[in-house]
């Protein structure tokens, strides 16, 4: 059984695990348990994953209305989750962390089945924190998260299992698909699949009032496209702007430098692509955490961060200038993910988990 949900970051490298174990143990019966709340509900429906949904919620850490709402959801979402691991009967739980996860995580710990935690995040979150010593391993992405756990018996650093659907096209013509000039550099813009008002802000200023000497691909998040195709005061031909990157492996392919934020999918991709990155970390994300991912890369050299609430227009064009003309400043960027970089982390967690499993006569 897998329980994930809430966000990308919880819910693909669920299915990246998934994909991994279908790969040499078909025979097996596989569920996924989610909130019906979050995203894990239409994109397992996408992908033909079978998936069961609860009433968790998330709790606001301020007063607010919401709570009682929520409050009466989780106590739903306990007797669901019950019924739902008596029902199914699982060997083994793998779990992402992240509110929808909570209450499967709590029973399959009562009824001493196996649980493997999979934490993406640098600092660890609350069901990560909560199960970590009950949980038979706990894979993590970053030796950071040494620092916020108090057991480290069980823990095997290997990254984060990431999904790409790699790319089998040449550079030549994914430029000319983009209707882009492969002699010029590109930067990729992207807020996560809501997008960052901070971000498409600076980026707007930046494309209306500044010159470019570069080519930019834009992602401004499906609900700001509209507003700021109205906000845009002239047509650029260096400027690519969408809602979201459906093909990203292809993009990634071709980006010369990233402005992001820094949630634990995305700085798993840049590393992956080996690509120079300005982070601009979520201000509002739990415990800070997208600032302490960002600090990975920069304490290597692979990124800059600006902090959200000090970054303008101004500063933001002057970052990437200072990046993108220097091409001896790519170059080493790009090189510090070698000291970084994870390598078939996927592989190495069901090996792990099945040599567990083995040791208990599975």
């Amino acid at each position: 059984m897998f329980t994930c949900g809430g966000t990308g970051g919880h819910i693909y490298p669920a299915i990246a695990l998934y994909e991994a174990f279908r790969k040499s143990h078909k025979h097996i019966d596989y569920l996924f348990v989610g909130s019906d709340y979050g995203l894990e509900k239409d994109i397992m429906k996408n992908e033909g994953i079978p998936i069961e949904c609860i009433k968790s919620r998330g709790i606001k850490r301020s007063l607010s209305l919401s709570n009682i709402k929520s409050g009466i959801c989780n106590f739903i979402a306990f007797f669901q989750a019950k019924k739902i691991i008596s029902k199914f009967k699982p060997d083994l739980v793998i779990s992402t962390g992240a509110y929808p996860t909570f209450h499967i995580t709590y029973f399959a710990t009562k009824k001493e089945i196996p649980v493997f935690l999979i934490e993406s995040n640098s600092m660890p979150g609350f069901v990560t924190r909560l199960f970590s010593n009950k949980a038979r391993k706990v894979f993590i992405n970053s030796k950071i998260t040494l620092n916020y756990l108090k057991n480290q018996s069980n823990i095997e650093v290997v990254g984060i299992p990431l999904r790409i659907v790699n790319s089998h096209k040449k550079i030549e013509q994914i430029f000319k698909e983009q209707n882009l000039n492969k002699e010029e550099k590109v930067v990729t813009v992207i807020g996560g699949s809501c997008g960052s008002k901070k971000i498409n802000e600076c980026l707007m200023d930046i494309i209306n009032h500044r010159e470019l000497n570069y080519q930019i691909i834009w992602a401004t998040g499906k609900n700001n496209y509209s507003g700021i195709m109205e906000g845009l005061n002239k047509e650029h031909n260096k400027v690519k702007v969408m809602p979201y990157i459906n093909n990203m492996s292809e993009i990634l392919k071709i980006t010369d430098l990233m402005i992001c934020r820094a949630g634990a999918m995305t700085i798993e991709e840049i590393k992956a692509f080996a690509i120079p990155a300005i982070l601009v970390p979520f201000a509002k994300a739990t415990d800070n955490h997208q600032h302490i991912n960002a600090l990975e890369l920069k304490n290597a050299g692979a990124a800059e961060i600006l902090e959200e609430k000090n970054t303008d227009a101004n500063m933001l064009y002057e970052k990437i200038n200072k990046i993108i003309t220097n091409d001896e400043t790519l170059k080493v960027m790009k090189k510090n993910y070698e000291l970084i970089k994870s390598n078939h982390s996927k592989e190495k967690i069901v090996e792990i988990i099945w040599d567990e499993m083995r040791r208990d006569g599975c």
